[in-house]
C-alpha cells in the first residue's frame, strides 16, 4: 500500500532521512524521533525534524541528508493526508535502522565454553 501511495524518489528520501536520524536512535536521542512519528500536527512533526537535523548537524554532519531529500521529507510530512502515516513510517524506519546495524555490530552468540 505505502510503495503505492509514494512515488519512488519521495521512498528513497525518506530512507534517506530515516538513515540520518537513526545516528540519534543509537545515541539514545529518541525525543524528536517519537514526535515525528506520533504527532498529529504537521507543523510539530517538521519541528521535530528541524531540531533533530540540528543536534545531528551539530555532532555529526557528516551523515546529513540532501537538502533535497530534506525539503521532499518536509513537504510529505506537511501533506494533510499523508503527513501522519509519512511521520510514522520516517521514525519507524530511523529505528529499525539503528537496530539493524546495531546486529551487525554485534558478534553472534554462541554456546558452549
Amino acid at each position: 500500500m505505502v510503495r503505492y501511495m509514494l512515488e519512488r524518489d519521495e521512498r528513497k528520501a525518506i530512507q534517506n532521512v530515516a538513515k540520518a536520524l537513526s545516528w540519534l536512535a543509537k545515541e539514545k536521542v529518541y525525543s524528536p524521533i517519537d514526535v515525528i512519528g506520533d504527532s498529529l500536527s504537521p507543523a510539530l512533526r517538521v519541528e521535530a525534524l528541524r531540531r533533530a537535523i540540528r543536534m545531528i548537524a551539530s555532532e555529526k554532519p557528516e551523515i546529513l541528508p540532501s537538502k533535497e531529500d530534506l525539503e521532499r521529507t518536509i513537504m510529505l510530512l506537511l501533506d494533510e493526508k499523508r503527513g501522519k502515516l509519512v511521520g510514522s513510517i520516517l521514525a519507524s524506519l530511523a529505528l529499525a535502522s539503528q537496530a539493524s546495524e546495531k546486529l551487525l555490530e554485534e558478534p553472534p552468540k554462541t554456546g558452549g565454553a
